[in-house]
């Protein structure tokens, strides 16, 4: 009930719920304080990443293609650009890209 009330568990069209992971990362169990008027709550590097995303795609959807080149030339502060991606993950990408149209989804 706590994933619904925070808006991370996705259990529409009928099938398995699975918990949506950037709603959950972001969720009050995040924050390291609150009261009713305010809430401390840890930054995610992950935001950032996808606004930068978000900013160069301006569009719902992006080819697999299109994605691996951005994300493989995106900084963070673990990882310098270019950065190689892990195959396993890559294939995932694909795989989305597949059940899509050949399109991925950004949310």
């Amino acid at each position: 009930e706590y994933l619904r009330q925070i808006g991370a568990l996705d259990d529409a069209g009928g099938v398995k719920p699975q918990v949506r992971i950037a709603n959950y990362l972001m969720g009050p169990s995040n924050c390291i304080a609150s009261s009713s008027f305010f809430s401390v709550c840890c930054l995610s590097e992950c935001e950032g990443l996808m606004r930068e995303l978000e900013q160069k795609i301006q569009a719902p959807t992006a080819s697999a293609v299109h994605l691996l080149s951005l994300v493989g030339n995106m900084s963070s502060s673990s990882v310098e650009a270019p950065r190689d991606l892990p195959e396993p993950l890559v294939d995932k990408l694909w795989a989305i890209s597949e059940r899509h149209s050949g399109k991925v989804p950004l949310h």
